[in-house]
């Protein structure tokens, strides 16, 4: 191997690290590549063991003069090896990292697509969440931080109102009449809490404080501004009040009785609703008394649930997806209250109040159509 002077092309010995013609550095021929692979080669050999003994230190660095490599040389060797594998290798490292991102792609598809063929044909976009058990379909909606569970009423037929044999009827109540509601909906499991009117409105009117108590001392037009800021904080919510028709269908979920337990007694209020029997004189958080069997809470006692309806008498005709009046003076109310006996908590019992009134016996529940 020889080495020349980088300038001059005059001819220099190894290790000269100056020309002696005209001071330029030395240049090496391309046989410095095959030169650093030998010497690589045994420097491999010796350091197999991990370590370097003095006498294969001495040898290589007699090899080094031997071939004429310098310290310098061969470091710069080695950077450009280094650079060369870098090279070749970040082609096959792209290749690899677009590989995988297209494969992550691919796979969050299909578990998308996986998840959307599991999906019951009924999920919407509004629901943070979802599901069935023994009670039905359920949904979640996730409303100003709040998560809010709601039940699913499907569409049918029943008898609204109470017969004439009902202990504790009112004339209101009657004639009985079929209804027919074509269109399945969704309802608050419970009553709106003071957690959510807090969270929603930002003050707590209600006279029993208590988060998982259900808000009271709201008029009819105070849940309309509810409704409309809670639609505002999540698109396609469209929460509404039920119509009473709906309120009633909902509360029966498939019974007859003046409850859905039967009877109204004592026995059976006790595991479904808060009335005066049981109250201690307030209202009391929801969810606690056993649901209906569409798996609504509170349906019947703690506090009475405002209804879309303007008040009106019923006709005997059989109504069809009906809405009440155009117009009235009284929006309607249902359910019964902490503070009335058992004879106000039945299924058909109705009421009605101006629609600014407020009390510490009117709280509401959430309703939305199919």
């Amino acid at each position: 191997m020889s080495i020349v002077c980088s300038k001059c092309g005059a001819g220099m010995a190894a290790g000269e690290k100056f020309c002696g013609e005209c001071g330029g550095p030395p240049k090496e021929d391309a046989g410095t590549a095959e030169a650093v692979a030998q010497y690589e080669e045994v420097l491999r050999d010796f350091a197999s063991d991990g370590v370097l003994e003095d006498w294969e230190t001495e040898e290589l660095g007699r090899l080094r003069g031997e071939l004429g490599i310098s310290e310098a040389t061969h470091a710069a060797e080695r950077e450009a090896q280094a650079a060369r594998a870098k090279a070749e290798a970040e082609p096959r490292a792209n290749a690899a990292r677009e590989a995988k991102a297209r494969a992550e792609a691919e796979a969050k598809v299909e578990t998308e697509a996986e998840e959307r063929a599991r999906r019951p044909a009924w999920v919407q976009p509004w629901m943070s969440g979802w599901g069935q058990d023994g009670h039905g379909p359920w949904a979640t909606a996730s409303v100003s931080g709040m998560v809010v569970t709601f039940r699913y009423c499907p569409p049918g037929t029943f008898l609204m109102g109470s017969p004439a044999s009902e202990e504790g009827r009112n004339n209101d109540e009657g004639p009985q009449h079929e209804v027919e509601l074509t269109r399945g909906f969704w309802l608050g499991e419970t009553p709106v809490t003071q957690s959510l009117w807090q969270a929603v409105m930002g003050s707590n009117p209600s006279r029993f404080q208590g988060g998982d108590r259900p808000v009271e001392k709201v008029s009819w037009d105070d849940c309309q501004q509810f409704l409309s800021r809670a639609n505002g904080t999540l698109p396609r919510l469209q929460v509404r009040l039920p119509t009473e028709a709906e309120w009633e269908y909902a509360c029966r979920a498939g019974t007859t009785g003046a409850t859905w337990l039967g009877a109204n007694s004592a026995a059976a209020l006790n595991r479904i609703a808060w009335y005066l029997e049981n109250s201690g004189g307030q209202t009391q958080p929801v969810k606690r008394k056993e649901s209906n069997p569409w798996g609504l809470h509170d349906m019947l006692g703690n506090v009475w649930e405002w209804c879309s309806d303007f008040n009106a008498g019923y006709g005997s005709q059989r109504a069809v997806d009906p809405a009440g009046p155009a117009s009235g003076t009284e929006r309607v109310c249902r359910g019964g209250t902490w503070i009335f006996g058992a004879g106000l908590a039945r299924s058909a019992y109705r009421f009605a109040f101006d629609p600014g009134f407020r009390d510490d016996i009117l709280g509401f529940r959430l309703a939305r159509g199919q």
